[in-house]
């Protein structure tokens, strides 16, 4: 362990699952080296993060990392917002955790040593996303929209269109009051 590291780690927290580690993140960040199909929204580093100084104002913001092995899961990708990568001249781009935590820390503190362009942008939480797929989810089995039960596969499509746009609450809370809206026409047949 690094000398005086020791109040982060006391400072730091802990969860079970990422889901609890990522429920009041507005902008996750995720490290990979490829791109994925569940998001294909793949940065350089210093590219990807060149807003996070002013984003940070008004947003919590988080980064994931994965193993050395395999990298971050699809599960995780699919959380992301923005995937960025350190890119590297190699055959087989891999790093060491370790190092690039570092390298992307180093980045985070040029960033902040720069004056932030300040983005009053209030980014909607892991919560508010989730919250807005399961009532679209509910809406489309009650409308036998996915007659063939492939709503799976609409939801993954929907959560990558909209982590794209890194929605605001206030466009969220659209969303909902268009849902209640269409409910009408589909309401839930249990009630």
């Amino acid at each position: 362990m690094a000398h005086g590291a020791e109040d982060v780690l006391r400072q730091a927290d802990c969860y079970a699952t990422l889901e609890e580690a990522v429920k009041d993140i507005q902008l996750i960040f995720g490290t990979t080296r490829r791109i994925r199909k569940i998001n294909n929204r793949l940065f350089p580093l210093r590219e990807g993060l060149s807003d996070i100084t002013g984003l940070s104002q008004t947003n919590q913001i988080g980064i994931l990392f994965g193993n050395e092995d395999k990298g971050l899961d699809n599960t995780a990708i699919a959380r992301c917002n923005r995937l960025i990568n350190i890119p590297m001249v190699t055959r087989h781009p891999s790093l060491n955790i370790s190092h690039a935590v570092m390298i992307t820390a180093y980045e985070l503190h040029q960033l902040s040593a720069r004056p932030a362009y300040f983005r009053s942008k209030f980014i909607a939480t892991q919560d508010d996303y989730n919250f807005m797929l399961d009532r679209f989810q509910r809406m489309l089995h009650h409308s036998l929209f996915c007659k063939d039960n492939n709503i799976t596969i609409y939801l993954r499509g929907l959560n990558k269109m909209l982590k794209k746009r890194e929605l605001e609450k206030s466009e969220i809370n659209l969303l909902h009051r268009l849902l209640k809206h269409l409910e009408k026409f589909f309401p839930d047949p249990s009630k």
